[in-house]
């Protein structure tokens, strides 16, 4: 059978005793259930969009469930409001192949608006003015399948050649933009785009006829005004953990913002306009440390990369999805943490945390089971 959710495999091996004194028994702990990832508060905050694989969910911001958009046909994901609010765009298998689709928060109009059986998108993402998407292309090499223990299966595309391309919301004049490409972000006035490719950070005019690299690393946000980036750079050597620096789009002004903290926009699916504030002043950083203590959390940064507010949460053990969402008037984010532990349980879900009082809520809890088994 085809597991209806995606495992987490928490990779965590224990070593139960010894069997004939030649070998010792592994034995392995994965997880089976519900995960709420990528929470994105609607343009006019009363309503969270809520990634469920395979499910898309809208709900309220007490936690209500309002409506599954998407009924469990195939795997969704990468979805996106559009910034009046009217369209959700998303990344739906249910015809083989990945390709984008959007529809009506009422759950009318589906429309597959990319429908390439050979290639696969993903990275949807609305220009400001809400009249453009720009998504990631990618042709299909191979088709695979990991089977598990418990006799499910997770099966994937293996692609080679992303590259960028742009079209209208509707899907029409589609048109690459760039011969390959990953990340990308809008300016504010939806005519020029920072995008991660070929190594590093680009920065290219709409109509392509101006480029320039400008900076090895992995974007993770362009200021409202267009003068300056934030961004990852490369890790050194087997250091798994990074820093957040920020750069002016004219290459100058070059400084670090936080010291080994990760924030890696490629693990998942973003909507890169809700990490500003609505009044476009503050930025929303969820950071996390992978190797050492595993602690982090929400960071508010203002555009010149100052910390404004700090909410990491030292030594707690949570692991956290890289995407935050602004709540309508400024005052929360939304973000992801979870925890597991085969002694302790699961912990996770969905949680908020009020910018100006530090309060924090849990919104959606994860339905989460932790399993074992021997391979």
């Amino acid at each position: 059978m085809k597991r209806t959710i995606h495992p987490i495999i928490l990779g965590i091996l224990i070593i139960s005793g010894l069997i004939t004194g030649c070998f010792q028994r592994v034995v392995m702990y994965g997880t089976t259930g519900v995960t709420y990832r990528n929470p994105l508060f609607s343009p006019y905050g009363d309503t969270i969009l809520v990634e469920a694989k395979p499910h898309l969910l809208l709900f309220r911001p007490d936690g209500t469930l309002i409506a599954n958009l998407t009924k469990g046909v195939g795997s969704n994901g990468d979805a996106k409001w559009s910034p009046d609010g009217r369209w959700i765009v998303f990344v739906s298998t249910r015809d083989g192949q990945a390709d984008i689709y959007r529809i009506r928060p009422d759950g009318t109009e589906l429309t597959n608006l990319t429908n390439t059986p050979t290639e696969d998108e993903n990275y949807p993402v609305y220009s400001p003015d809400g009249t453009m998407l720009i998504f990631t292309r990618s042709t299909i090499k191979e088709h695979k399948k990991t089977r598990f223990p418990d006799g499910s299966y997770y099966e994937w595309n293996e692609t080679v050649n992303p590259h960028l391309v742009v079209a209208n919301a509707d899907g029409t004049g589609q048109r690459v933009f760039a011969p390959y490409g990953l990340q990308s972000w809008w300016s504010s006035d939806s005519r020029w785009i920072a995008y991660y490719g070929r190594g590093g950070i680009w920065i290219q005019s709409l109509d392509g006829t101006q480029t320039h690299k400008l900076v090895d690393g992995t974007l993770i946000a362009l200021t409202p005004d267009g003068k300056a980036i934030f961004y990852r750079p490369p890790r050194k050597g087997t250091d798994k953990n990074a820093d957040v620096r920020r750069i002016n789009v004219d290459g100058t002004g070059d400084r670090l913002v936080l010291k080994d903290y990760s924030v890696d926009l490629l693990r998942t699916a973003l909507d890169p306009q809700r990490l500003w504030n609505p009044a476009g002043s503050l930025l929303a950083l969820v950071v996390y440390r992978e190797i050492g203590v595993r602690d982090g959390g929400v960071v508010i940064v203002d555009r010149d990369g100052n910390i404004i507010r700090d909410f990491r949460e030292q030594g707690s053990g949570f692991d956290y999805d890289p995407t935050a969402s602004w709540s309508a008037d400024g005052n929360w984010v939304l973000f992801r943490k979870y925890f597991g532990d085969p002694r302790i349980g699961w912990k996770g879900g969905v949680y908020m945390v009020n910018v100006r009082t530090g309060e924090e809520r849990q919104v959606i809890a994860d339905i989460v089971h932790i399993t074992k088994f021997i391979p």
